[in-house]
């Protein structure tokens, strides 16, 4: 391509940009209904898509770009602040999924929207919804219910409920003990971080032992349920029960007995056991791994917290 060609495409780049930019101008400016219209007819969907994102549109002139063949223009006007509840409730039918999804992010986002939301389809549109702070409580609630156990659902959908509900002073020991008989271990092990008694004490129980592992190092945990678990077969959840803060001065004497060097370990480096026990644990040649050591260490640093 010669100098007079770079120049000539240069040019009709530059005239296309201050042509479009006139026209978006020209709407914008006039800002009445056929002004919309017609911008919303443009055969150029860059033209379309800055007219429909502008906020500078009035309200009702936003549902011209409903049935907009270009998917980035109806996006555009979904996320516009200028939309209100008629408009966001024709995008939020869209056949596009990206379209209703930007309908989540708008602050004009109404419950009933967001609800109806949560149910779609499309995995990005579902998991946006669940997250959104105008999802109704209740509705939550009813996933519990109707979702999780639905094995359409996705596994990170499923984790997701499950945190958010352990994770609510609005969760119901009802609801959490649903979930802490869920098939899912990795739901139930969601279940044994949190803070229900009744929960943690049927999860030391548990037949998967990371969820067992989870109820032992839980400083909500009942020390009637740590006392129990002082005695279990598996070492590393004796060594976790050790480690808790909540276990009981009975309980770590007598895991300071135990066979095991890495659990007696564990009972020195808590805080909670007493000088006399420790001094008595630091007679015991006690010898524990590399990977122990260094776990401790890194449970005992004050860079995480």
């Amino acid at each position: 391509m010669n100098k007079m060609d770079q120049f000539q495409e240069l040019y009709k780049a530059v005239k296309d940009f201050y042509s479009k930019k006139a026209a978006v101008e020209k709407a914008l400016k006039t800002n009445t209904l056929k002004a919309i219209q017609d911008a919303a007819a443009d055969e150029d969907a860059e033209i379309r898509r800055v007219v429909a994102g502008s906020p500078r549109i009035r309200t009702e002139f936003l549902k011209a770009f409903v049935k907009d063949p270009d998917w980035t223009v109806r996006a555009a006007a979904a996320r516009n602040s200028m939309s209100g509840r008629e408009v966001l409730t024709h995008f939020s039918y869209d056949e596009d999924h990206r379209v209703r999804s930007e309908v989540l992010g708008n602050l004009n986002v109404t419950a009933d929207i967001v609800t109806r939301l949560a149910g779609d389809a499309n995995e990005i549109v579902q998991q946006r919804a669940i997250d959104h702070e105008r999802l109704p409580r209740a509705v939550l609630m009813r996933m519990v219910e109707e979702l999780i156990p639905a094995a359409e659902v996705s596994v990170f959908l499923r984790y997701k409920i499950a945190n958010m509900l352990t994770g609510s002073p609005g969760a119901t020991e009802e609801v959490i003990m649903k979930l802490s008989t869920n098939n899912d271990p990795a739901i139930r092990r969601i279940v044994a971080d949190g803070r229900c008694s009744k929960a943690l004490a049927r999860l030391a129980d548990d037949a998967n032992i990371t969820v067992v592992s989870a109820v032992a190092y839980n400083m909500a945990t009942p020390t009637d349920v740590l006392s129990g678990l002082a005695s279990h077969p598996e070492s590393d959840v004796r060594s976790l029960v050790a480690k808790n803060l909540s276990t009981l001065s009975a309980d770590l004497e007598l895991l300071g007995e135990d066979k095991e060097d890495e659990v007696a370990y564990s009972v020195y480096m808590n805080p909670s056991t007493s000088a006399e026990l420790r001094q008595k644990l630091a007679k015991r040649k006690i010898e524990i791994t590399f990977e122990q050591r260094f776990a401790d260490e890194e449970d005992h640093c004050g860079c995480c917290g």
